[in-house]
């Protein structure tokens, strides 16, 4: 539903840095999602919406988590969403290893990652008007061999 939403507006906005071949993989993206996402059962909890190192407050002797902050705009999601943003550096890397080895998630979330990064570049360029292409190219990249 989400996805539907963000599409129609991108197609209203025509931002001029989205290109036909942007439009094209959101496009497939789309038409493959039930695929995608078959089997996939984890109900929806509420999530943070924002994880990333840089939003988390610990206490610097117990190592401690005391807060998150900067929450994102989903609130309700699969548990699995709040670990897109856990990518943009070696040590939030680590920390999503670390967490999986914890709490293990489903095994398609090795294709449903890069759907998630991919629609969350998208509903970032809707609210702010900026795209972050490289993010958006990597998911790009890193999903069409699921795509088919």
């Amino acid at each position: 539903q989400r996805v539907e939403v963000l599409w129609a507006t991108l197609s209203y906005l025509r931002p001029p840095a989205f290109t036909l071949e942007d439009r094209q993989i959101l496009f497939r993206c789309r038409a493959r999602l039930a695929h995608l996402f078959r089997g996939f059962d984890d109900p929806c909890v509420m999530v943070h919406g924002n994880v990333q190192l840089q939003s988390m407050l610990k206490d610097s002797r117990s190592d401690q988590l005391i807060a998150m902050t900067q929450p994102g705009t989903i609130l309700w999601a699969p548990r699995e969403y709040d670990l897109i943003h856990l990518d943009t550096s070696p040590a939030e890397t680590a920390l999503l290893h670390s967490y999986l080895q914890r709490a293990p998630v489903s095994e398609g979330f090795v294709w449903r990652r890069w759907v998630y990064q991919l629609w969350d570049c998208i509903e970032h360029l809707v609210q702010t008007g900026t795209f972050n292409r490289p993010r958006f190219d990597h998911a790009r990249a890193q999903l069409l061999p699921w795509l088919g």
